[in-house]
C-alpha cells in the first residue's frame, strides 16, 4: 500500500478490517504501508497505525513512513519502497500480493518508475515489460489506483 497526504484515509478501513480478522484468528497476508507525508506534524492517525502494528497485526504490518520536507533527510515514499526493495519484489512478484496507491498522480507515477526499477533486473524486462505486467495486475485485480491531479 502507498499513500501520500490524505490517501492515508480509505486505508484506514482497511487495515481495521484486517486486525478484525486478525483478532478472531483468521490469517492475514503480510503487509507494507508506505506513507508519505512533509513532516512529523503531517503523520495523520500516527496513534492508530502505531496502535495496530503492535496490537492485532504484530508481525503482519510495516507502516514506512517517508517525510519529504523533513529539516534533516527528505524522503519521499519512493525512496522508501527503493529501500525495502526486496520485501516488495517479494510480495509483488512472488506471492501474487496487491498493489494499492492512494494519493497525488504524480507520486503514483514516480512509484511506479521506481516500482519499475524494481523489478526490471529481477525479471530481465525492459519498460514494455514492466507496462504490460502492471496491465496483468490491474486485470487480474491485484494493482488499484486512487490517484487525482
Amino acid at each position: 500500500m502507498v499513500a501520500a497526504g490524505t490517501g492515508i484515509a480509505p486505508f484506514r478501513a482497511f487495515l481495521q478490517e484486517r486486525a478484525k480478522l486478525s483478532s478472531i484468528g483468521r490469517d492475514v497476508a503480510p503487509m507494507l504501508l508506505f506513507f508519505g507525508c512533509q513532516n512529523e506534524n503531517d503523520l495523520l492517525y500516527r496513534d492508530e497505525l502505531s496502535e495496530l502494528q503492535s496490537g492485532p497485526l504484530a508481525g503482519k504490518l510495516q507502516v514506512l513512513v517517508g517525510f519529504s520536507r523533513a529539516k534533516t533527510s527528505k524522503q519521499y515514499v519512493g525512496d522508501r519502497i527503493a529501500a525495502h526493495s526486496s520485501e516488495v519484489s517479494q510480495l509483488l512478484m512472488r506471492e501474487d500480493g496487491a498493489f494499492y496507491i492512494c494519493g497525488a498522480a504524480s507520486m503514483a507515477e514516480s512509484v511506479k518508475n521506481v516500482l519499475g526499477e524494481i523489478v526490471k533486473p529481477i525479471e530481465g524486462w525492459d519498460d514494455a515489460g514492466v507496462d504490460s505486467w502492471i496491465v496483468e495486475k490491474k486485470r487480474g485485480k491485484r494493482w488499484f489506483e486512487d490517484v487525482w491531479s
